[in-house]
């Protein structure tokens, strides 16, 4: 068991010995400021993967070789200066998997075709960021790259590629890619970026003058300097978000070799300006180019034989022309001709139907749905005399006397205006609207629009009536009211209606509330049909009620049973009237003596017993007696036949 475990220990030592000699600790590597290029590159050889490699001095000249190395150099906070020597490259990158190098200024006093400020051979993921190249040939070239970043660096004054991404021509399609170039400015170049790798992604960079051939002749098309060249049919990817101005050539498409097809890009959102050619297609690839600015230029597309110029137009979409000569130019040189800029109008009412003094929106929209930007655009709007306008969606000095001054527009550009009209007069109202404009290419002053229609109906506000006539007792006033109302319910006041009660035709005008009141006396017990009718006004249209019935009603009081007992009396009554009775009071009576007794009100169709202690009977007997109710007449009934009854006893 001794020996078993002197063998462990012993193999964990030497475990531990290996793992040991074999691990290393990140490090931060100083470049003094008086180090030769020799002991820079000393430093380089004894780095190791990770390590930090910062130069504290302002200027070097030197010749740099990483190998298979991941490695970060930095400058100082005033970017470092490295000079190329010997036309070598400043830094040469051999199979590197991870590197980077930020804050330097790359200078080469050399513009020797072929010379390079960094040269990169089979590298992988190196980030180049912060970064000023000066001078040169071509500053730098990446040859096989894959997932390399270029960003936020300033490259001046090369006379060939200011960049350049290669590959092996003979490798399979999806080797070499994934690499971006974003937010850098490129400035003062023969020609500016040359790729022939897969799915590179281009955007938000500023390339500004770069000129190979002072004048390009249109007749033999000579091609000029290049902002970004597709130079293998391998290479493809998006150009987006970029500036490109002051050259010859905007975007230049390879040609395709034996070895397959040419990969289709995407260019879009791109401003392209002052140039004298924006694209050179030389293969039937689908580019597609979308929502790009053309401003300033000769010819946006030159085309060979191989390809269509229909197809390339077909591939051209949403995309705004602003003084261009010509769309496209094939390889005859036949133009095919930009469109002017047309004037489309589009008005829309948010009724079809309205009534007199109400209100209506009309909306109109110009759009330019030409290649041209439309200059100088006026629209004359004729609103009938049946429409007033209320308000304006822009200022008086823009809309005035229905005049819309629109001033211009660009190449798929468009302006809304928007009225608020009052109706004024009835009947059919039709607004119409044409435009005068220069269309940018014709040489005649101003092109006219299409017409645009749109009509409103305008008819007279609906009105109602409404009746009320509450039943009133016999001998009261009876009060007939009708209230006058719009179709929006608004009442109307000030207005003459006619109330007819069986006949009999009342005139009233409508007091705050929009009622007309009838006061009427003296109406006898039954029913009484009552209409309204409104003849209307200018603005108003007539308008009849409904018929309704007004009741006049009355009590009816009726001695309906007398009993006798002694000398009591009892007397039953009973309401054959249709409205309730006042109380009252019984009075029974014979020559010129008499006696009463109160009586409560009765409802309609109900009977009340009163009892009367009569005088005595052998005093009255041989006289006949009368039996009275209401006999005051207090209060109006029917008729008061009922209200006496005679008594033999």
């Amino acid at each position: 068991m001794k020996y078993k475990s002197s063998i462990l220990i012993f193999a964990l030592f030497i475990t531990m010995v290996l793992c040991a000699s074999t691990s290393y600790a990140a490090e931060s590597k100083v470049v003094a400021a008086n180090a030769t290029n020799d002991e820079i590159q000393s430093i380089i050889d004894g780095a190791v993967d990770g390590d930090t490699i910062a130069f504290e001095g302002n200027e070097y000249n030197v010749k740099l070789v990483v190998t298979n190395k991941a490695l970060s150099f930095t400058g100082n906070s005033n970017k470092t200066k490295l000079n190329a020597v010997n036309y070598k490259p400043v830094f040469e990158f051999v199979e590197t998997n991870g590197s980077s190098f930020s804050n330097f200024t790359f200078n080469s006093e050399s513009n020797l075709s072929g010379t390079y400020l960094i040269y990169g051979n089979n590298v992988k993921n190196l980030k180049i960021t912060n970064n000023i190249f000066n001078g040169t040939n071509v500053q730098l070239n990446l040859y096989n790259p894959v997932n390399c970043t270029i960003t936020d660096n300033l490259f001046e004054n090369s006379t060939g590629n200011s960049l350049e991404l290669v590959r092996d021509k003979s490798a399979a399609y999806g080797l070499y890619g994934n690499n971006t170039i974003t937010n850098n400015i490129f400035r003062n170049h023969k020609d500016v970026i040359r790729l022939r790798t897969e799915n590179t992604t281009v955007a938000n960079n500023i390339i500004d003058n770069f000129t190979g051939i002072p004048d390009i002749d249109m007749a033999s098309m000579a091609e000029g300097s290049i902002a970004i060249y597709f130079d293998l049919e391998y290479a493809d990817g998006v150009i987006y978000n970029n500036t490109i101005t002051n050259g010859d050539i905007g975007i230049k498409h390879k040609d395709k070799y034996s070895q397959g097809t040419v990969k289709p890009s995407k260019i879009y959102g791109n401003v392209f300006s002052n140039l004298t050619i924006m694209c050179i297609e030389y293969a039937n690839a689908d580019h597609l180019y979308h929502n790009n600015k053309f401003v300033s230029m000769n010819v946006s597309f030159k085309v060979s034989k191989s390809t269509s110029a229909n197809t390339v137009k077909d591939l051209m979409v949403n995309n705004s022309y602003s003084d261009v000569n010509y769309d496209i130019v094939d390889s005859n040189s036949i133009p095919y001709n930009l469109k002017p800029a047309v004037i489309k109008l589009e008005s829309k009412i948010s009724n079809n139907t309205v009534f007199k003094g109400s209100t209506v929106i009309y909306n109109l929209k110009i759009s330019n749905i030409g290649d041209f930007k439309a200059e100088e655009i006026l629209a004359i709007i004729k609103i009938p005399e049946g429409f007033k306008t209320n308000s304006s969606s822009v200022s008086q000095d823009i809309f005035s006397n229905n005049m819309w001054y629109v001033g211009s527009l660009d190449p798929n550009g468009y302006a809304n205006l928007q009225l608020v009209l009052e109706a004024i007069a009835i009947g059919k109202q039709t607004l119409s609207v044409n435009t005068s404009y220069d269309d940018g290419k014709n040489d005649s002053e101003y092109q006219n629009a299409n017409i645009s229609n749109v009509s409103v109906n305008v008819e007279l506000l609906g009105t109602t009536i409404t009746l009320s006539a509450p039943t009133k007792l016999l001998g009261a006033t009876s009060v007939i009211t009708a209230t006058l109302k719009d179709n929006n319910g608004k009442l109307l006041i000030n207005q003459t209606v006619t109330v007819t009660i069986n006949g009999r035709i009342y005139s009233i005008i409508t007091n705050s509330k929009g009622i007309a009141i009838v006061h009427v006396k003296n109406l006898k017990k039954g029913s009484y049909t009552v209409n309204a009718a409104f003849t209307g006004t200018a603005d108003l249209k007539s308008s009849n009620a409904k018929k309704i019935t007004h009741k006049v009603t009355a009590p009816d009081l009726k001695i309906v049973n007398v009993k006798k007992y002694k000398n009591t009396y009892k007397i039953t009554i009973q309401n054959i009237g249709d409205a309730k009775s006042k109380s009252t009071e019984l009075k029974l009576a014979y020559k010129n003596k008499s006696k009463t007794v109160s009586v409560k009100s009765i409802k309609v169709g109900k009977s009340l017993t009163v009892s009367i202690n009569f005088f005595k009977y052998l005093t009255h007997k041989k006289y006949k007696k009368t039996a009275t109710i209401n006999p005051k007449e207090s209060f109006k009934e029917s008729n008061y036949k009922n209200n006496i009854k005679k008594l033999i006893k």
